[in-house]
């Protein structure tokens, strides 16, 4: 498939090819795009690479694109991803299942383009519709499992117990993207919502700001419900401390599996560019040995046709100087054939002299006799 870019000036519709990507089956949504400013768009998106999927980013700034570039590897399946900017951070919530357990994780890059791993959830329950947000100048990230909503609090470079919003209905919860089209200003946010006849549309910031409606558990139902995780969470880290070394180990493998993965595709794009190089090279030598071969024989060609014009130049010298002997020649003949010619005439009037003469005598004879 093709990523394609596709802007309007006003009057004409330019599209723009970006990169060549392969799908991922049973993937809602391949890209992501981030308008952080009015000439500054970042999209996102996932190809497949066979081992693992890869997350790419390139940016569009005043109307020129830039080269893509890979961020990270997504293992498993079920992939989805959702990106957004803080102040000084860029946050990407990954979606993706491996064997039998579901997983939500979250990479923070931030200017000096240092990608810091954190696992927030995980369950043999299946998860889906992955979103980020933020409410009060803290972020937050949210998903369904089971049809409930979930939502967990990133505070001091840590993510927070999940907390569950209970959906009292049959209907299907799905994502979506909700505009108010009564408001002037287009504000484009994400949303859950039912997938019924009826539309509801649930915000997750709702939950945060306790703003329940009548499909969701009553204020108090909720309240009893945050107690009850501040307590399983006091439980929790009385647990993290006990196996708080296999965390750490678990959080400082995938970091290193992540730079492994860096270098590993930094190393490649190297062996790579040397294959390019190599196959380059390659070909430039086989265009030059064929170039001098093709000289060597143009020059032997040349030498032969050197020689023939010599030649040719000795037999036009030696017929020219024929033909001037020729040509003398034909003068002298000339000539000879003028004096004949004279002499003939010579010897005609001789004859004619005589004949005259001859008969002058015979006629002065036979008047003598008379």
């Amino acid at each position: 498939a093709e990523l394609m870019s596709c802007r309007w000036d006003g009057k004409d519709t330019i599209f723009e090819r970006l990169e060549d990507i392969i799908l991922l089956p049973n993937m809602k949504e391949h890209y992501v795009v981030q308008v952080r400013e009015r000439a500054l768009i970042d999209v996102f998106y996932v190809t497949d690479e066979g081992n693992a999927a890869s997350l790419m980013h390139c940016s569009c700034k005043n109307n020129q694109w830039t080269s893509s570039k890979r961020l990270y590897g997504i293992q498993g399946d079920n992939i989805a991803f959702d990106v957004i900017y803080t102040q000084n951070q860029l946050h990407l919530l990954n979606q993706s299942r491996e064997g039998d357990t579901y997983f939500v994780d979250h990479v923070a890059i931030d200017i000096n383009a240092e990608l810091v791993y954190s696992r927030v959830y995980k369950s043999s329950n299946e998860i889906k519709e992955t979103l980020l947000f933020v409410e009060h100048n803290k972020l937050f990230c949210s998903w369904i499992e089971q049809n409930d909503i979930f939502c967990a609090s990133y505070e001091n470079g840590k993510w927070r117990t999940a907390s569950t919003v209970e959906i009292i209905d049959d209907a299907t919860l799905e994502k979506y993207n909700w505009i108010n089209t009564k408001q002037r200003k287009v504000n484009a946010r994400k949303a859950y919502g039912l997938k019924k006849q009826e539309a509801y549309v649930f915000f997750p910031q709702d939950s945060i700001n306790n703003e329940t409606e009548s499909l969701v558990k009553t204020e108090d139902s909720v309240a009893t419900n945050s107690l009850i995780e501040e307590e399983f969470q006091k439980l929790k880290e009385q647990l993290d401390k006990v196996n708080g070394l296999n965390y750490h180990l678990e959080k400082d493998i995938a970091s290193v599996q992540m730079q492994l993965q860096k270098k590993q595709r930094f190393a490649e794009d190297c062996q790579e560019n040397i294959a390019k190089l190599s196959s380059q090279k390659r070909k430039a030598e086989e265009n030059i040995h064929v170039f001098m071969e093709v000289q060597k024989n143009k020059q032997v060609e040349l030498d032969k046709t050197k020689q023939q014009l010599s030649e040719e130049k000795v037999l036009t010298g030696s017929l020219q100087n024929i033909v001037k002997e020729r040509e003398k020649e034909k003068i002298k003949i000339q000539k000879q054939y003028e004096l004949i010619m004279e002499e003939n005439k010579k010897m005609r009037m001789e004859l004619e002299f005589k004949k005259n003469q001859s008969f002058l005598e015979r006629l002065f004879k036979d008047k003598r006799i008379n």
